[in-house]
């Protein structure tokens, strides 16, 4: 699955932090992420990450519309109940499913309830303080914008007192773009 994700990603070899009148801030350099975590840093969209996943598992495996409510883990594999009063089995469980995840909300329940420490950060309510705008191009060509025929996805930060924006290529035929209000 490594192989099809590199195909519909591009390896970030580094992000370059600037401020808002476009003084250079630095720059974190990944290309030792390999070696330091044993993968490389990725750029990919969202909608290309889920067609792999997708990819493959065959389609009357994927149940959509479901509500997890818990999940029971043993050596035979993981079973889920839902909130229909189905149960499924099978011998992995991914969590998918967003910021206010039910498998991490369920996961946490099951660590505390075997005496595992939960990170304090990982139990506190979510809270959003800014808005994001967030934009992907449509296919472009590399003579129209030659950054695309780069082969890598290199981030680009401009840090404002009242925005964010960060660019990237996170394909190799498309522009990714987030602004981020304060």
């Amino acid at each position: 699955m490594l192989e099809d994700i590199h195909k519909v990603s591009l390896p970030c070899a580094k992000i370059d932090y600037v401020r808002d009148d476009l003084t250079k801030v630095g720059v974190m350099h990944a290309a030792n992420n390999t070696e330091r975590y044993g993968y490389e840093g990725i750029l990919l969209t969202r909608p290309a990450f889920y067609d792999v996943l997708l990819s493959r598992v065959p389609a009357h495996k994927i149940l959509w519309s479901k509500r997890m409510l818990s999940f029971n883990q043993n050596k035979e594999g993981v079973m889920i109940r839902c909130s229909d009063n189905t149960t499924y089995h099978g011998d992995i469980l991914i969590g998918a499913d967003g910021a206010y995840s039910a498998v991490r909300q369920c996961l946490y329940k099951s660590m505390i309830q075997k005496g595992l420490t939960v990170p304090k950060l990982d139990m506190a309510p979510l809270h959003f303080d800014s808005h994001c705008v967030i934009g992907v191009t449509d296919v472009l060509t590399a003579e129209e914008y030659p950054v695309l025929a780069q082969r890598t996805g290199d981030f680009h930060v401009i840090i404002g007192k009242e925005r964010s924006i960060q660019a990237s290529s996170s394909t190799v035929s498309l522009l990714s773009t987030n602004i981020t209000f304060l």
